[in-house]
């Protein structure tokens, strides 16, 4: 702004006019040309509204005044920043299978201008965000799919002005899968009589999706364990020499369990053949070798 003025009287010692202000901290004037300048740079969050009294004044003392108001007008000049966990990147763990509907973090922001904030993900797969800045997962986290999850989250002003934070989530292992038996249900085997007790007459298989092994060890077990002995590894055997003459069929549920008690079965039917085995009586014996004597 420039201010003018005039004085009647007919010297310069007289009408010579100089100018000043009342409010030196907001504005600065050349005394000379009445130009009025801003001293420091407005802003819109300290003061909406500035004013001064502008004063002419000649050589004798005389003077005029004028008010100056000027009212600044609000311009975007912050950017939104994010205060929460000091807006460095955030660091979580969680298990597998949390709940989608509960927050796992919330965002803050501020913004110098006032503005409001909205809030946005990169990653909108596995995460939501709502206006307040709720973090959630969007879909139920599975440890066999990812071990972590990452997404950067933006808190913008209405002028795109933006500031970013970095969330990082850390799955656990839960032991969510069951053993499943390879070619379970129920098996029939046949089988015949005298097997010896070393050999292997079914080998059972099973596997458990869980990663870690403190969820997916598999033990193996079986109902009938007067008749059948199982290893580590699920190899299935006799306890003692299946002998047709004594017993024709045997019977046994098998059991694939985790450490965690989950288990998976299956029926063995095992038939026994009759061999055809010679038997000398002991008196025979003794006639065949009183037979040869003569």
């Amino acid at each position: 702004y420039r201010t003018t003025a005039t004085d009647s009287d007919g010297t310069s010692s007289n009408n010579r006019i100089t100018y000043s202000l009342s409010n030196t901290t907001d504005f600065r004037i050349d005394s000379s040309t009445g130009n009025v300048y801003f001293n420091r740079t407005p802003d819109y969050d300290r003061s909406s509204r500035l004013s001064t009294t502008i004063t002419a004044r000649d050589p004798g003392g005389r003077t005029d005044t004028q008010n100056l108001v000027v009212n600044i007008s609000d311009v975007n000049s912050y950017t939104p920043v994010i205060t929460s966990n000091g807006g460095s990147t955030v660091y979580l763990t969680k298990p597998e299978n949390s709940s989608t509907g509960s927050s796992i973090y919330k965002v803050t922001a501020t913004d110098a201008d006032g503005d409001k904030i909205s809030y946005s993900l990169s990653n909108k797969t596995d995460f939501r965000i709502d206006s307040a800045g709720n973090v959630y997962f969007k879909k139920t986290p599975d440890y066999e799919s990812d071990t972590k999850l990452t997404t950067t989250i933006y808190a913008k002003d209405p002028g795109n002005k933006t500031d970013s934070q970095t969330l990082q989530v850390t799955l656990n292992d839960v032991n969510d899968n069951d053993p499943v038996i390879e070619n379970g249900g129920t098996k029939n085997l046949t089988i015949d009589e005298n097997i010896n007790t070393t050999e292997v007459i079914l080998d059972v298989n099973a596997s458990d999706a869980d990663t870690l092994s403190s969820n997916k060890t598999i033990s193996y077990s079986v109902s009938n364990s007067s008749d059948f002995s199982i290893d580590s590894l699920g190899k299935l055997t006799f306890k003692s020499i299946p002998d047709f003459e004594t017993k024709q069929s045997y019977s046994t549920k098998v059991y694939a369990r985790d450490p965690g008690g989950k288990q998976d079965s299956m029926d063995v039917n095992i038939g026994i053949n009759d061999l055809d085995e010679l038997i000398v009586k002991k008196e025979d014996a003794n006639k065949v070798n009183s037979a040869e004597l003569k």
